[in-house]
């Protein structure tokens, strides 16, 4: 006995899968449309500017992590890279009790960038 009607599956599954591949696609298009700003970095007057700002505040008050933190989150200018890598990692050296005298090395530190000096000491 043989019938001879229409089957309905593969239109239905041709339809979910192209309705799955629509779906996928414009998941995948609103992620690429991020409306994200890249955050602007400081100028290095504005940098060096916060930069003592937390230093003096460390002298202070010998509040390593906090520094460390507001290291962590500044946008820094190009042309201040370097002094930025040597800052965060001495902080984070002090943070994790890894110098012995915190005050030297921030000392030693004025050496190589002499923009610090002056509300360090």
């Amino acid at each position: 006995m043989h019938h001879s009607h229409i089957t309905w599956f593969p239109f239905i599954l041709i339809g979910l899968t192209f309705g799955l591949v629509v779906l996928v696609f414009a998941f995948f298009q609103g992620n690429n449309q991020s409306h994200y700003l890249e955050p602007i970095p400081l100028t290095q007057e504005e940098y060096q500017s916060q930069v003592i700002s937390y230093l003096d505040v460390y002298s202070q008050d010998e509040d390593a992590q906090a520094v460390y933190d507001s290291l962590l989150a500044m946008h820094i200018p190009e042309v201040e890279k370097q002094a930025h890598l040597d800052l965060v990692l001495l902080f984070g050296k002090i943070v994790h009790g890894e110098i012995e005298d915190p005050q030297k090395a921030i000392t030693d530190l004025k050496l190589v960038y002499p923009w610090t000096v002056s509300i360090i000491e």
